[in-house]
């Protein structure tokens, strides 16, 4: 979970 949540927080950054 740990890593998916690495991701996710990724994916924001890159959108905002």
């Amino acid at each position: 979970w740990l890593r998916q949540y690495k991701i996710i927080q990724n994916q924001h950054r890159t959108i905002k």
